[in-house]
């Protein structure tokens, strides 16, 4: 019982993210949303992202993944980071 809050409270927060960088290489990174649809969050984390590397970001495409925190399921979206 002692252990269960603290997972409890780990899954909340993690279920209130709603962006999310899955993967970032140097040359592209995938930035993972509820949404299909690229909005400006997505956007900027994938320039902040693209940014570490003094890259900018440009949107190549989206893709339905499985994610069974989200009941709709989830998107990634991938940006390619650009000189």
């Amino acid at each position: 019982m002692k252990f269960t809050l603290p997972i409890l409270a780990a899954l909340a927060i993690t279920a209130c993210a709603p962006i999310a960088a899955t993967g970032f290489n140097g040359d592209s990174v995938t930035i993972q949303s509820p949404s299909g649809t690229v909005d400006n969050d997505v956007t900027r984390e994938a320039s902040r992202i693209c940014g570490t590397v003094n890259k900018r970001a440009e949107f190549a495409s989206s893709t339905q993944a499985y994610a069974p925190q989200y009941m709709s399921g989830a998107w990634n979206h991938l940006f390619l980071c650009l000189s």
